[in-house]
Order: C-alpha cells, then structure tokens, then sequence
C-alpha cells in the first residue's frame, strides 16, 4: 500500500488546515519493463521502466505480464522470428522475467551468476531457411546432391568433348565425310551443344536470380544454333531434292549461316525483351512434406519459347518426312532426321508431364 498526503492551508496566511491523502494499492498496480514500441502518428504514454528488462536482445524479446503487481520481473523473454526455445519438450516456451532478475542482480553483487555465460536465456537459431520453427528439424528440402553431381561430370564430360571435335572438323575438314557435312555448320553445332549443357552447370546450385536468367539464354541461344544448324542442313537437301529443272541449285554455307544469325538474332531480341520486362525470379514451392524449394519460376514466357521450339522441331519433322527417300552418300540426312525426331518426342514429353 502506498499513501501520498499533502497539507491543505490558504494561499494568503500560511496557517494549518487539514490533510488530504491518497491509498494507492501497488499490488494492483503493474509495471511495464520492455521497450515501448514506437507506432507512427500515435503518441506514447510516459513509462520511465520501459527498456528496464534482461532479456538477452540478439535471440529474444520482451513480453510483459499482467496481472503481478509492482514488482521487477513481470515479463517473459520469448524468442524472436527466426529462433526456438532451447528446451523443446516443455509446454511453456520463454524465460521467466523474475528468474532474469535474480540472476542479473547476482551478476551486479558479484555473487556467481548463470546471466554472465553469454549461452545462457538465449534461443537458438532455426534450421536455414526456415522462418520461424519450434526445433532444429530441417525447413528445406536437401537436394540430391550425387544425382545433380553425377549429371555435372556428365555435362562436364562432353563440353570437355566438343572442343576435340570442333577442332577435328577444322583438321580434317578436306576429307570428303567432313566436307560433305559443312564443317562450319559443324562446328556451331558443336557450339550450340556446349550452351545447352552449360545449363546443367549454372543450375548445379540453388538457383539464384542469376542462374535463373543464365539458364534461360544458354538454353534457347544453344537450342537455336544446334537445332537452327540441323533444320538448315535437312532444308538445303529438301530444296535440292526437289528441284525439277536441269538447272543446278547452290545453296552454300555462307548463306546457310546468314539466315541461322538471322535466327538467333531474333531470339536474342527476344530473349532481351524477357530479361528486362519480366526476368527470371526464384520462388518457393513446397514438397509433399511441406518443406521449402527453390526454383526459378516459369510463366507465359517460358510458355511462349517452349511452344516455339515445338513449332520450330514440327517444321523439322516436315522436312525429315520430305527428305527421307533422298540419296544420301553418308546417309547425313537420316542421322540428322532421328536427332531432330528425338529432340521433338522429348520436349513435347516433358512439358505435357510436367
């Protein structure tokens, strides 16, 4: 009980009056030890206790407590976003305040104290990735790593090929198999083929905005010089086939090249407008279990280049149909129909299923 008296006397003769006094029950009155927290446009009450707590501010946070009257220690410290109480098997999941008190009042008497161990009333952090969490237990899927490892030293196997084979068509490029094939177009198969399998290099990590993108232009720009070159070759045995007149047809590889960097200018064009009006980002799925994944989202962009490449290996198929019954002294134009009937089959496989 607290009581507050003051004299009452006239304000021209200084002479006694009488008393007044006021009983205040501090039992019934609480105290507030935690930061006050700053709303703006809203104008906080005077409380000269606020930011009196022990609370250990780097994993927790003060919470008060009603309802237990004038006295220190009327708040819990509950753990911030991002941390779990040490001790998961109890119901109640924060430091007492009282406790806090007692053992920093310890601390300033100089008496053993557990407050000074800087481990001790402190949370511990979730798993990585995880939001909040009640335990250690994992919030993201684990990747499997020796799938993704075996599928790289693959990848990394054959770009490790390709620069033999490029500089075979350039050795022996007078040999007539190589010369009947266009070494030139070779080789940016070749250089289409490593951008295609360097996706599975940048994409090897969690996926990030950068990979996300990378992954985007060295697949299409790989596609298009790949699949661009093969459709080229399959069409100039198609125009030539069927040319009726006496009249020879020449249709060189310089002028097969021009039209595929028309190609794969356009697709750059395109794949420029991508970047900037919509770029590839990284969202978070969940798995059957309710754990967190990572992966670059797809939407009508993709959508629109992959209904391209369908379009694209469609048209590919309609020149294999036609050139099928074509004289062929290597049998090119059957080797080049089956790569191009693959690649359909597979696409068109893989994004009905997924």
């Amino acid at each position: 009980m607290f009581a507050y008296m003051i004299v009452e006397h006239p304000t021209t003769d200084v002479w006694f009056k009488g008393t007044s006094g006021i009983d205040i029950d501090l039992r019934r009155v609480d105290i507030d030890q935690c930061p006050q927290k700053q709303v703006p446009g809203i104008t906080q009450p005077l409380n000269i206790f606020a930011g009196t707590d022990k609370c250990k501010q780097r994993t927790t946070e003060c919470e008060a407590i009603s309802g237990l009257g004038f006295r220190r220690g009327s708040y819990k410290c509950t753990c911030r976003k991002g941390f779990y109480f040490p001790d998961t098997n109890i119901p109640q999941k924060y430091f007492n305040g009282s406790t806090l008190e007692e053992e920093y009042e310890k601390l300033m008497l100089n008496e053993i104290s557990t407050y000074s161990n800087p481990n001790s009333y402190q949370c511990l952090p979730c798993a990585e990735g995880c939001d909040a969490c009640k335990d250690a237990s994992p919030c993201v899927a684990a990747l499997n790593w020796p799938m993704r490892t075996s599928i790289l030293v693959l990848a990394c196997a054959v770009i490790g090929f390709l620069p033999p084979a490029a500089y075979f068509t350039f050795r022996y490029q007078q040999v007539k198999v190589l010369r009947a094939a266009s070494p030139a177009l070779l080789r940016v198969i070749a250089l289409g083929a490593f951008f295609i399998y360097c996706t599975s290099i940048v994409m090897y990590p969690n996926p990030t905005l950068y990979t996300c993108t990378a992954r985007v232009w060295l697949r299409e720009i790989g596609f298009s010089l790949t699949y661009g070159a093969l459709m080229l070759k399959t069409w100039r045995i198609s125009v030539i086939f069927r040319v009726r007149s006496a009249k020879a047809v020449k249709i060189t590889d310089a002028a097969l090249l021009k039209r595929l960097g028309v190609l794969c200018g356009c697709i750059s064009v395109a794949l420029l407008i991508r970047t900037i009006v919509a770029p590839p980002v990284v969202v978070v799925g969940r798995t059957s279990d309710d754990l967190k994944a990572f992966l670059c989202k797809t939407n009508w962009w993709d959508h629109t280049f992959t209904s391209m490449e369908v379009l694209f290996l469609a048209w590919g198929v309609r020149l294999c149909i036609m050139v099928r019954k074509a004289p062929s002294e290597f049998n090119e134009s059957r080797f080049i129909s089956m790569a191009i009937y693959n690649e359909f089959l597979l696409t068109c496989f893989l994004n009905v299923s997924m």
